[in-house]
């Protein structure tokens, strides 16, 4: 629509294309949902675990969700119980029956039975607090255990370095080696598929299968590149996978495996795990390249953070559809969260100052701190510089001017127009107060309404009209503004409180005489005609026919700031501030206001619920934009915020209780 620069790495501007078409095309109009495939993979909310955490050691082999929801995790030094918070460690010193605290492997049978695989020390089973050995005494081919697999029947296979070792539920042992057809004795991975056939891949000589008696390997020998398979998978479509360690990925058909091509480099050295979530999204873990995501054909890594270029050796999926991954530099969790963030990983700049969506076709425009301008849209991202004639990259005021084009504040470089016909700018040499802008207005008529430091600035015609401190404005600097329903123009300023401009005169409210704070950051007029009112650090105002009303921490609001303030479709104020997003029921604060109730119950939303960074911008207008579906975006220190009120995501899954203890 406009000429732009899209800067030196048009890759940056591809992956922020991919996220808003996927996102807000697609996402708004899918179910809640744990990892969203129509995220980028920067976009999900990443924590890890380590040493720091309490895990014995930096590499987790393997991972397991329990039924009672544990997590256990197998490490090179011991086995750990898990719940996201506190790590439980058994090891040979602290637990008798344990012979080796490498534990490669982990199982759980229908009967809730834990069984544990160690690279040296055999299988032990783990039940009713009591670990149980068993080992080559019992029956097992060889005590380095590489993996653990309980079919239909409730038969336990184990994979060892010298074959395969079956346990049926009566306790009888069985082996299978070479010797009975196995491609090699060193199984890595065991598996049945759902027509029943066992599956055995072996690091040295392809991967077996045995259906109805029948042993037929596949490997080199039919056109595999490599013999060493790691890992056998089947999908929810009844795909069979393989996993190599030399690069290759390989989907089962009618004449064997057939490669699947991913772009080259993305499985590095190797697929090491495989596993399909309930979104549909096919996970491959790798020796080297980290996460890979597949689905419909659209594959997705990880280019920044430890999943980058991380050993990848298990997954799994809990019960609330969270991803928890087992590497060499421990263990990570991703989940959806409840935000959707726009930042540097996504090819915008982190410090954005101001967001404000356009009438005509729903696009969002972002102002940021040093990198310019951005323009959303279902085509992509376009970014604009002051290599394409912007005064300014520190974007400081926005107006969409209704007709695809806007209105652009900057901090220091004055205003511009970015329309058809390219972009304009007006300084303090055309009438300006100055060349600071920090909000902009379009009224009814048609005229532009700049609030720079030194007044405010009527702009119609091609010529400004200034209204400063001598002319009855409480003070220089405007931050923002707002138009009523009565054609009022209420002011918030940056030391004189709350202003009213009708035209001729102002009329003051400052905080010492009943106004809200002094400092106003923020305005939002509901469908009743209730003026909300924001400030930096006094919490929130209402003014309506009977006055003011405030509202602050001793009330029940958890921040005292309030920099953006934006309703939902469910009739919820949104509050942004210092701390994070804060939401609180309309009513409950017209309640309040009215004497009907003594306090407010408000929501704070930070880092711990997908947040990248609490700190949102505030001083710049507009600090809130709301889009189609509601869909209502912030602007903060790491980029943009959008929330989705109607699909925020909500756990349906009740924790299992455990007595840990009497």
């Amino acid at each position: 629509m406009f000429a732009a620069t899209r800067g030196d790495d048009p890759a940056v501007f591809r992956a922020v294309a991919f996220a808003w078409v996927a996102v807000a095309l697609v996402a708004a109009s899918l179910p809640a949902s744990a990892l969203d495939p129509d995220r980028l993979t920067s976009q999900y909310v990443h924590d890890s675990y380590g040493r720091d955490e309490g895990l014995p050691s930096g590499a987790v082999w393997t991972v397991l969700q329990a039924a009672d929801g544990y997590l256990w995790l197998g490490t090179q030094n011991g086995l750990v119980r898990f719940d996201g918070v506190e790590a439980e460690t058994f090891t040979t010193s602290n637990t008798p029956g344990l012979a080796n605290h490498d534990v490669r492997s982990l199982v759980e049978t229908g009967d809730g039975e834990l069984w544990v695989g160690t690279y040296g020390g055999g299988a032990v089973r783990y039940r009713d607090g009591e670990f149980e050995a068993f080992g080559t005494d019992q029956g097992l081919t060889h005590p380095i255990v590489y993996d653990i697999h309980v079919d239909d029947a409730g038969a336990i296979w184990f994979g060892t370095a010298g074959g395969v070792t079956k346990l049926d539920p009566e306790g009888d042992v069985s082996t299978l080696t070479s010797a009975d057809g196995l491609a090699h004795d060193r199984v890595f991975d065991v598996f049945q598929d759902s027509s029943g056939a066992m599956w055995f891949a072996s690091l040295v000589a392809g991967v077996t299968r045995m259906k109805d008696g029948q042993m037929t390997s596949f490997g080199k020998r039919t056109g595999m590149v490599s013999d060493q398979v790691h890992a056998v998978y089947e999908d929810s479509a009844g795909g069979i996978w393989l996993g190599t360690y030399e690069g290759g990925f390989y989907r089962m058909g009618a004449a064997g495996p057939e490669a699947y091509e991913l772009p080259e480099g993305a499985a590095g050295n190797g697929v090491q795990s495989i596993l399909e979530d309930g979104d549909g999204n096919l996970w491959l873990g790798t020796y080297n390249n980290g996460l890979i995501r597949v689905h419909d054909g659209r594959v997705a890594t990880f280019d920044q953070g430890p999943l980058a270029d991380a050993f990848v050796f298990d997954m799994v999926e809990d019960r609330e559809g969270s991803l928890w991954v087992a590497t060499r530099e421990g263990l990570h969790r991703l989940g959806d969260g409840k935000f959707l963030p726009f930042g540097q990983p996504e090819g915008l700049a982190d410090a954005t100052f101001v967001v404000a969506a356009d009438p005509l076709d729903d696009a969002i425009w972002a102002g940021t701190e040093g990198g310019g301008l951005f323009r959303l849209d279902d085509e992509g991202a376009t970014r604009f510089t002051v290599e394409d004639g912007l005064a300014s990259d520190n974007i400081s005021a926005l107006a969409p001017d209704g007709a695809g084009g806007v209105w652009i504040g900057s901090f220091g470089g004055g205003l511009n127009h970015l329309g058809e016909d390219g972009i304009r700018t007006w300084t303090r040499e055309d009438g300006l107060p100055s060349n600071h802008i920090f909000a902009l207005l379009l009224d009814d008529d048609g005229a532009l309404w700049v609030a720079a430091d030194g007044g405010i600035s009527r702009f119609r015609n091609g010529e400004f009209r200034t209204w400063a401190r001598a002319d009855g404005l409480p003070d220089a600097l405007v931050r923002q503004m707002h138009l009523d329903e009565r054609g009022r123009l209420w002011l918030g300023t940056n030391g004189g409180g709350l202003s009213r401009f009708d035209g001729d005169t102002f009329e003051n409210f400052p905080a010492e005489s009943g106004g809200p704070g002094n400092i106003i950051y923020a305005f939002y007029e509901d469908a009743a005609g209730h003026l909300w009112i924001g400030s930096r650090d006094s919490g929130l105002s209402l003014f309506r026919d009977d006055g003011f009303h405030h509202f602050t921490v001793d009330d029940g609001l958890p921040q005292a700031s309030v920099y953006g303030i934006a309703a939902d479709q469910r009739g919820q104020l949104w509050l942004s501030g210092a701390g994070g997003l804060v939401r609180v029921e309309r009513d409950d604060l017209l309640a309040l206001a009215d004497g009907e109730r003594a306090r407010i119950d408000a929501r704070l939303f930070n880092e711990s619920d997908g947040l990248r960074n609490s700190q949102f911008a505030g001083g710049f207008q507009p600090s809130v934009a709301t889009g189609p579906e509601g869909r209502i975006w912030f602007p903060s220190l790491a980029g943009l915020v959008r929330v989705a009120p109607g699909r925020l995501a909500i756990n349906r899954v009740e924790p299992p209780v455990v007595v840990e203890a009497v």
